[in-house]
């Protein structure tokens, strides 16, 4: 015990060191662009934005070692017995001279011995050549500074014996230099003192903050997992409290840190992405609930990572920015989908057959997309134009070529651009000239028809339409014929609306129809036929507007693919309905769909955008004549994406947050735990996330660090807990035995409730002494939230504890507050103690979700659960836990 005193002040007075040396760097200028390139290399655009950003990293390096100077202090050997000390801290940015220092972000470096135990050891990647060491003594930090350092608490790990504990580093070194062969009752009192100090097994603190618990460094399995390729996409499977979310912080943290990469990562991300962003940030992470990506925030902040609103979002707010940014879904002065969520609008056994939903859609959209080519090239090769007929039989020829395989038409067709370009061209020119001659005849019979349509056009351009109800007026040839409110103004704009208006009108008597009435067209040719204007015949017009149309089509199918993906879905749909398939009995308007139906078309759009990108022939053809969609797309993406709790998230989803990784990385990781999906339509298997990308890595941890043992038992007894990635196992040496859950039956009212409540929280209060852990209260719905708040905090304010509602999640209140909750809200949350109100309501309101929701709320439980029920008894399901349960703890 004497040597570790010696040690603990030796440790202390480093962490000082280190975080004085963080702070004179601090004070110090940072790069300079002479420090970076020579001379001749300053014309490059990238300089400054390199220098920048890795001041920006330096600087949070350096601020992130005066919070958390070190994280473990190791005593390592190598393969001939020479002994050195070293220091582990969080980054390298620092040294300290006459302390050895290493870097555990760093793969290549002996900060990654740390997660071995006293007696194992590693191999290590030095720049003398790779060696190996045996790790001889270890002690790790949690560092904090108030007036001088500690580490509350520190871990001395020792070969063949249990840890030690030690709650306070400075007061273990405070004993050295006691005479123990002397006695004063002093010395008798300090003696009892350490005892209390130094205990045997690892403790685990009191959590009393609403904060991710971040262990100073990951166990082997988490340590191998978050230090894989960048290049790597993972799935990490386990059930609550395993470090999942702590893994991805940590991975997080690493990748976005230029000097921890290795040198075959750093290549992949030395030009900023499609978007501009530098490599540290461009990373996007998703999160089920807006509550769980506040949490997250917070770990992020913790760890060093910024993360700001556009790098951490929920799927709900990210579909709604990305269909307006691929003209999905509308905005003002532009059609769309709209998006309502109708519970009707799809059968309940197509949210469990999403891919095979998804791909009956895509193989469905593909068909016709070619069965459109495949007409409009007959419409093509059947003209009286010789050379514009022998066009249109080589395009016929393509498709015949090209079978299923739309990217090779795709790249044949754009091998034929240059030809279709000067047809269209040469056909153009010649309509548009009997088009605007038509206007001129008909302002010779009534001069004033422009200058009144002005009025007119002007109210129409006011309205906002539905660009999808009128495909004839906006799926013209090129972008001269775009809506006109988005291309021009004034006269223009008169102008722009009536040649489209003839036209459209052409082409509809072309194909012996008419406009429909409603429509920007049928409405000019109302407003005509008001004032005694008639429109000539313009069938044979119509006729040459359509090969023109079918040619410009063909032409622009790269765009077209992406662009009309909306349209087939719609199309697809309305056959699925006639065949009784995947939609259910909600009468909506065809352009509405519902959130997932939005997913599909997004999935299939981020796909088809990925595919085209990926195929080495269309990507050259395209050349720089990108369509806009597919650079729309490309400026999403990003280096890493990284979801938390991803099984709550449809595969459709999931599929999408895969594509948007950038095409040079390919970087996913995905946390979760089937066991715990908490949406109808969530992912329920490892086929599911094939679905997501067939090669993904597949890495399944069971070692939880929230529960104690009796609420580790008592949650893998649960109902409805299926076991899919394994029961949960607790780390070697875990001292956290806990206690067994209480309930209080026959609670049909708040106060009752709330009073029961009262009385096991004051418990747990006094068993702390004095120390306010957190606490949740989970209720089955959002009804009655604040009247349990408010009749809680009035049983508590003896003790001066109030509780505060938590109503959508939203996070609010203080860390010493008692929070309320829905339950749907939970996921992804620890507590020291939980209680669930109303257990036998939740199993009456959610019958296919109740084991879930309770597995999931009893598992955000670190010491304490507690349960109320309104009957008698527990609900039937949980009969067999009964004996598991109390009254009080």
């Amino acid at each position: 015990m004497e040597e570790l005193k010696i040690t603990a002040q030796e440790a202390l007075d480093t962490l000082a060191a280190i975080a004085e040396a963080a702070g004179e760097r601090l004070r110090s200028k940072g790069l300079k662009p002479s420090d970076l390139v020579n001379p001749n290399q300053m014309a490059s655009p990238n300089v400054l934005t390199d220098m920048q950003n890795r001041n920006r990293e330096r600087t949070s390096n350096l601020q992130e070692l005066r919070r958390k100077p070190a994280i473990a202090r190791l005593v390592i050997a190598d393969e001939d017995d020479n002994r050195e000390t070293l220091y582990v801290a969080p980054n390298a940015e620092i040294e300290v001279r006459g302390t050895k220092i290493c870097s555990y972000l760093a793969n290549r470096g002996k900060g990654r011995l740390v997660a071995r135990q006293v007696g194992d050891g590693d191999y290590v990647e030095l720049p003398s050549g790779r060696r190996y060491f045996d790790v001889i003594e270890k002690l790790t930090f949690e560092p904090r500074f108030e007036g001088e350092w500690d580490s509350r608490p520190a871990v001395h790990f020792r070969e063949k014996a249990a840890p030690l504990t030690i709650l306070s580093l400075r007061e273990l070194f405070r004993e050295a230099g006691i005479d123990v062969d002397a006695f004063d009752l002093d010395d008798w009192v300090s003696a009892d003192e350490e005892e209390q100090n130094v205990i045997e097994g690892i403790r685990r603190e009191t959590l009393t903050a609403m904060e991710l618990r971040l262990n100073p460094y990951l166990d082997l399995v988490q340590e191998r997992i978050f230090r894989m390729p960048l290049d790597s996409r993972i799935a990490v499977l386990g059930p609550p409290g395993t470090g999942k979310t702590t893994t991805l912080v940590r991975r997080l943290r690493q990748k976005i840190d230029l000097a921890a990469l290795d040198p075959e990562e750093a290549e992949l991300i030395e030009q900023p992405d499609a978007a501009g962003r530098s490599h540290s940030e461009s990373w996007l992470m998703f999160t089920p609930t807006e509550l769980l990506r506040q949490y997250v925030i917070g770990a992020f902040n913790r760890e060093g990572v910024p993360a700001p609103d556009d790098r951490l979002k929920t799927w709900d707010d990210y579909r709604l920015e990305l269909g307006k940014r691929l003209r999905v879904l509308p905005t003002v002065g532009r059609g769309g989908i709209v998006m309502v969520d109708d519970p009707d609008q799809l059968k309940p056994e197509t949210l469990a057959a999403m891919t095979e939903w998804y791909s009956a859609f895509d193989a469905h959209q593909k068909a016709a997309f070619v069965a459109q080519l495949r007409q409009e090239s007959e419409r093509i090769a059947a003209t009286d134009n010789p050379g514009v007929a022998t066009l249109g039989r080589q395009v016929l020829a393509t498709i015949d070529r090209s079978g299923d395989r739309y990217l090779q038409l795709l790249a044949e067709l754009l091998a034929m651009r240059d030809q279709l370009r000067q047809r269209l061209g040469d056909l153009r020119s010649k309509t548009q000239e009997e088009l605007r001659s038509i206007v001129g005849e008909l302002r010779k019979h009534d001069p004033r028809i422009l200058d009144d349509l002005e009025a007119f056009v002007a109210e129409l351009l006011r309205e906002q339409e539905d660009a999808t109800d009128e495909p004839d007026e906006d799926d013209d040839d090129d972008e001269s014929a775009a809506a006109p409110n988005e291309r021009s103004r004034g006269r223009k704009a008169v102008l722009d609306v009536f040649l489209r208006a003839l036209r459209t009108t052409a082409i509809a008597r072309a194909n012996s129809r008419k406009p429909s009435p409603t429509s920007r067209t049928g409405r000019v040719v109302a407003w005509l036929q008001a004032r005694g204007t008639e429109l000539p015949e313009m069938k044979e017009l119509g006729r040459a507007l359509l090969v023109q149309r079918a040619i410009g089509r063909t032409l622009r199918a790269p765009a077209d693919y992406l662009g009309k993906m909306s349209l087939r879905y719609r199309a697809f749909r309305r056959d699925a309905r006639t065949d009784g398939q995947w939609y259910g009995t909600a009468k909506v308007p065809p352009a509405y769909a519902h959130p997932v139906e939005i997913d599909l078309i997004l999935l299939a759009m981020l796909r088809a955008a990925h595919e085209m990108e990926a195929d080495r022939l269309v990507a050259r053809r395209l050349g720089d004549d990108v369509p806009a969609l597919m650079q729309d797309i490309a400026r999403e993406r990003r280096n890493q994406i990284l979801v938390d709790e991803a099984t709550d998230f449809s595969p459709i989803q999931l599929a999408s947050m895969r594509a948007l990784a950038d095409q040079r990385t390919g970087s996913l990781f995905l946390s979760g735990d089937f066991n715990q999906r908490l949406t109808l339509w969530g992912s329920r298997s490892d086929a599911d996330l094939d679905f997501v990308d067939s090669n993904l890595t597949f890495e399944r941890i069971s070692v939880t660090y929230r529960q104690s043992r009796k609420l580790a038992e008592f949650a893998a007894m649960l109902p409805g807990e299926g076991n899919q990635v394994g029961a949960a196992s607790m780390p070697e040496h875990s001292e956290n035995i806990g206690f067994d859950p209480v309930a209080g039956f026959g609670l049909d009212r708040i106060p009752d409730q709330a009073r029961w409540l009262a009385e096991r929280i004051r418990e747990i209060v006094d068993a702390s002494n004095g120390v306010m852990p957190t606490i949740a209260v989970l209720m089955p719905h959002e009804d009655g939230l604040d009247d349990m708040a408010d009749a809680l905090t009035e049983e508590l304010r003896p003790v001066s504890i109030k509780a505060c509602s938590y109503r959508n999640g939203v996070a609010r209140g203080l860390d010493q507050d008692v929070r309320v909750f829905s339950v749907e809200h939970i996921k992804g949350l620890e507590f020291e103690a939980v209680f669930f109100v109303g257990v036998d309501q939740l199993a009456k309101r959610e019958t296919d979700l109740f084991g879930r929701y309770l597995y999931v709320g009893a598992t955000r439980a670190a010491t304490y659960l507690g349960l109320t029920t309104s009957d008698a008894a527990l609900p039937e399901a949980l009969q067999p836990i009964l004996k598991l349960v109390g009254q009080r703890w």
